[in-house]
């Protein structure tokens, strides 16, 4: 919980719209890249790219990795073979960093992307542990220990989406007309 307040507050050190952004942006892309891998072969493969379309506009590079780590082979082999609790603390850490930051004051005003949360929280949703599609990454017992985290997935989800609406109040009618074009 702490390490999640601690990382909401860094944009408040420079205190502008890019600052808010761009943690935001990292943060989204971190947590939709952590998804894959728990997520493999529990649901379709064009969900995972549906955040990511939202939070990078064509032709865009994306943002540098979130805390500067690179995104090797390696590096994604050995996601791969760590337990899922320790994914879904990692996830549920970075939905509790997001929450935080849609919820707390900030000197300036940002534009939050309702979108990208909004497909991160369906795409979360969605998942209940039933699509099995064959995968050799997908055993019946990682397939039982994902589902077995499921419930604090949905949980977290469910406290972005509340915290969407928190943070967005008054603006929440011009957003949804917003996002309803997504």
């Amino acid at each position: 919980m702490k390490l999640a307040h601690g990382l909401a507050l860094l944009p408040k050190s420079r205190g502008d719209e890019d600052s808010w952004s761009l943690m935001m942006q990292k943060v989204l892309i971190f947590i939709n890249n952590q998804l894959n891998v728990m997520f493999q072969g529990l649901e379709e493969e064009a969900r995972s790219s549906e955040v990511v379309r939202l939070l990078l506009p064509p032709g865009k590079d994306p943002p540098p990795p979130l805390g500067g780590l690179t995104a090797s082979a390696k590096n994604s082999d050995q996601a791969m073979k760590r337990p899922e609790q320790v994914l879904v603390s990692r996830v549920s850490t970075l939905m509790t960093c997001c929450c935080t930051m849609l919820t707390d004051a900030y000197p300036v005003q940002v534009s939050v992307p309702v979108c990208s949360l909004v497909a991160l929280v369906k795409r979360v949703l969605m998942v209940d542990g039933s699509f099995s599609q064959s995968s050799p990454f997908m055993t019946a017992m990682r397939q039982d220990l994902i589902c077995l985290e499921l419930p604090e997935l949905h949980r977290c989800s469910l406290e972005l989406l509340s915290s969407i609406v928190k943070g967005l109040r008054s603006q929440l009618f011009h957003m949804w007309q917003i996002s309803h074009d997504c």
